[in-house]
């Protein structure tokens, strides 16, 4: 197994890494292009989310013999980040076990991925 993240506020990290070290493997970040920290990065990347934009990321690819790939992300405006869609869109959903991790909304579109588990509520620790 593979465990990726993405992270604005270090949350889905300390989950990836929470579950790397359960299931004995690495987490590996999911680096975007575009920096949407702060308030401001925090309205255009719902923006961004909501009009279901991809933007250009950097991660070490999955190993060739991995079945299954374990995606913690957050949910902006209901819907992935732009690095997270053009991961998903580059690797494809079939092989993606998505965690999706917010404090209130779920991730609208679910379909087609291996599986989805969603962690909600205000406690990540």
């Amino acid at each position: 197994m593979n465990i990726y993240y993405y992270t604005r506020t270090n949350t889905c990290e300390r989950i990836a890494h929470g579950l790397a070290e359960k299931y004995q493997c690495q987490a590996r970040q999911i680096i975007g292009s575009i920096d949407y920290s702060g308030k401001t990065g925090f309205i255009r990347g719902g923006k961004a989310s909501i009009s279901k934009r991809e933007d250009p990321c950097i991660y070490k690819r999955p190993d060739e013999d991995v079945k299954n790939i374990l995606l913690v992300t957050p949910v902006w405006a209901g819907a992935l980040p732009p690095a997270v869609r053009t991961f998903v869109k580059e690797n494809g959903r079939e092989n993606i076990i998505l965690v999706p991790v917010s404090k209130g909304s779920k991730i609208k579109d679910r379909d087609g991925y291996k599986k989805v588990i969603d962690v909600v509520g205000g406690d990540y620790k």
